[in-house]
C-alpha cells in the first residue's frame, strides 16, 4: 500500500493535474476543501505527508496546530501565496506560489524521503502506525484510526499518567469531559487486541480519578525497557 498525501486546499486549475501524476508514482492522495474535512481525513488515514494550501482557511495557524495535534509524525509542506506565510506556521518547508509541477513533486518525494515510515516499538509490542498494525500479546491486530491513535499517545508517552482531557483533546479534539464513554469504550477494545488478559491490563493500566498509563511490565525479573525508539 503506497504512502499516502493529504490536501488541503480547493479544487485548482494548476494544483489538480499534479496529483494524479503523484497516484502514477504510487502514491495515495485524498483530498480536504475545508478544515473539517481536513481534521476527518487526518484522524481516518494517519498521511505520510499533509500539504496546506494557504489560501484554504482563514486561520492557517490553527489549521496547521489542529492537524499537527492529530498527526504529529506527518510531514508538513505549505503552499504560501504572494503575501507569504506567518511565522508563527509550523511545517517542514514552505513552497511560495507560483511553482511548476515539476517543483511541487521534488518537494513531496524529498519530504517523503526525509520523513521514512517508522515503526513504535517498546518491549515485545510493535506498532506500524502507517499501516495500524500492531503485535503484541494478542499476535498480529488490526487497529481502528482512532485506537491506533490513542495507542501511539500512551506509547509515546509511556511510563507517564495521561489525563482524559489530554486523550480527549489529541484524539477527538475536544476538551469536553461531560461524557468520556467513547474513550472508555476505545480503550476497552484497544485492550483486547494488546493485553494477554483485558480483564487484568498490564499494559494500559487505569489511573484511578487521573486518566491512564502505559507500561511495560518487566518480564522474568528483567528491568523495563527503555523509552519507546523507532524500530530500524
Amino acid at each position: 500500500m503506497g504512502r499516502c498525501i493529504l490536501f488541503v486546499g480547493k479544487s485548482d486549475s494548476i494544483l489538480d493535474p499534479i496529483w494524479p501524476r503523484l497516484e502514477a508514482r504510487g502514491l495515495r492522495v485524498s483530498l480536504a476543501t475545508s478544515q473539517r474535512m481536513a481534521v476527518e481525513q487526518a484522524r481516518k488515514r494517519l498521511p505520510d505527508l499533509i500539504i496546506i494550501d494557504g489560501a484554504a482557511s482563514r486561520s492557517v495557524q490553527r489549521l496547521s496546530r489542529s492537524l499537527h495535534r492529530i498527526a504529529p509524525h506527518s510531514a508538513f509542506l505549505l503552499l504560501a501565496d504572494e503575501h507569504g506565510m506567518p511565522d508563527d506556521v509550523e511545517c517542514d518547508m514552505c513552497l511560495p506560489k507560483p511553482f511548476t509541477a515539476r517543483k511541487l513533486i521534488a518537494r513531496v518525494e524529498k519530504l517523503l524521503e526525509q520523513h521514512a515510515p517508522r515503526v513504535l516499538q517498546i518491549g515485545a509490542l510493535r506498532l506500524d502506525p502507517a499501516t495500524r498494525v500492531v503485535h503484541g500479546e494478542q499476535g498480529e491486530q488490526h487497529l481502528t484510526p482512532k485506537e491506533c491513535a490513542i495507542l501511539v499517545f500512551l506509547i509515546e508517552h509511556a511510563g507517564q499518567v495521561v489525563s482524559r482531557q489530554q486523550l480527549m483533546q489529541a484524539i477527538w479534539d475536544t476538551s469536553y469531559l461531560g461524557d468520556t464513554r467513547t474513550l472508555d469504550v476505545h480503550i476497552r477494545w484497544l485492550r483486547k487486541k494488546v493485553e494477554r488478559d483485558p480483564s487484568a491490563p498490564l499494559h494500559i493500566i487505569t489511573v484511578r480519578g487521573e486518566g491512564y498509563r502505559f507500561d511495560l511490565s518487566p518480564v522474568d525479573g528483567e528491568a523495563p525497557p527503555p523509552d519507546p525508539q523507532p524500530a530500524p
